[in-house]
């Protein structure tokens, strides 16, 4: 797999966008190909627990509530939970579609601290990190901080684009991030990512 940088996979996206593969058609493809993978996962386990999904703002939270969807409608046994970090904004289909299939939503804002997030970890098999992106470049502090130190405080997840605390082109940033049992990225690795985490 080709490495890049975040500049450049933020290029490859808006040159695909720009060439009519949508941001959308992406998100769906990214959680689809996470469900699946997921999936595959959880197989040898054989067991019915429950799945958590953690739902940033942006595009890497619509590829999460992407692969919540796909495995409602996959995996018609097994509890799908989403926790958001924020509001989605009105209209988001990938939000309104989750309300649909009445997977139970929960928001950070209604969990000031942090004691639905910490059981639904407790009784997570798999969580997956969608809380942000590749782009995220900012010193991390705040209600995420202190969500984050509450996932850090122990579970295995699977992630799209790395983990949500690190930077993809700093080193430092990876030193303080939750490890993930799995980590995958389409089309290409950031140089931390690839660096930090090559065996997922």
């Amino acid at each position: 797999m080709k490495i890049v940088t975040v500049a450049e996979m933020v290029q490859i996206e808006k040159a695909s966008d720009a060439a009519g593969h949508s941001y959308d058609a992406m998100m769906e493809l990214a959680g689809r190909a996470v469900a699946a993978a997921t999936l595959r996962h959880m197989q040898p386990w054989n067991s019915r627990g429950s799945v958590l999904v953690l739902v940033g703002p942006g595009n890497n939270g619509g590829d999460g509530l992407v692969a919540a969807r796909y495995l409602r409608r996959w995996d018609q046994q097994r509890a799908i939970y989403i926790y958001c970090w924020k509001r989605m904004p009105d209209g988001d289909p990938n939000y309104a579609a989750a309300q649909q299939r009445g997977m139970p939503l929960v928001h950070a804002e209604d969990d000031p601290y942090f004691g639905q997030l910490a059981n639904l970890l407790s009784g997570a098999d798999v969580v997956i990190d969608a809380l942000l992106g590749t782009g995220v470049s900012r010193p991390i502090g705040g209600s995420l901080a202190e969500l984050l130190a509450v996932i850090r405080a122990g579970l295995a997840g699977s992630k799209p684009d790395g983990p949500a605390e690190v930077d993809g082109d700093s080193p430092e940033s990876a030193a303080r991030a939750v490890r993930p049992a799995a980590d995958y990225d389409f089309l290409r690795r950031t140089p931390e990512i690839a660096q930090t985490f090559p065996q997922v």
